[in-house]
């Protein structure tokens, strides 16, 4: 083995490392859907924490408010505030037309690139999904942008008026 094939494995498992890392919270909810009923319950809540703090203690206690002030008048809030993400919150926008009008904007959108003003009458039709949601829909090839950065459920059947977005397809049997 020469020295680049072992940089390329390494570097292959750094990535997939980093993955896990990104996606050890989708595991720990799954892990705590399996084991309560009621994942409302202060003991399922306590567990997800304690596991959550488990996988990120290093983040967690590299970013404690002592490392980065000497004081209380010192203590920047917003940097604090926008670096200490533990919890995946980072959303966004979809467009999921769901009548004649909202189907209109969204072919206004694919034929001229929208205009303007659309992007405020679509918002009543927009709703908020995780980057890796949008992701994994775009990858199914049933939302795009058309060129606008405006994304847009473009297949029906991947929303229910009940449920919301779905992030499946439906299975059909012929």
């Amino acid at each position: 083995m020469t020295g680049y094939d072992r940089e390329i494995i390494i570097q292959k498992i750094r990535d997939e490392l980093e993955q896990l890392e990104k996606d050890f919270p989708d595991y720990i909810t799954e892990g705590i859907l399996n084991k309560y009923e009621d994942i409302s319950c202060q003991q399922s809540i306590k567990e997800y924490y304690d596991r959550l703090f488990f996988v990120k203690k290093d983040i967690i206690e590299g970013k404690v408010i002592t490392q980065r002030c000497s004081s209380i008048s010192d203590i920047p809030f917003a940097e604090y505030a926008s670096d200490f993400d533990v919890i995946e919150t980072r959303t966004v926008p979809l467009v999921v037309p769901r009548d004649e009008k909202s189907r209109e904007m969204v072919d206004s959108l694919k034929y001229t690139g929208g205009g303007l003003g659309i992007s405020r009458r679509l918002q009543k039709y927009t709703c908020s999904v995780y980057q890796k949601e949008l992701n994994d829909l775009i990858r199914q090839h049933v939302v795009t942008d058309f060129g606008t950065g405006i994304f847009c459920l473009i297949n029906d059947d991947y929303y229910d008026k009940n449920m919301g977005v779905i992030f499946e397809a439906k299975d059909y049997f012929l």
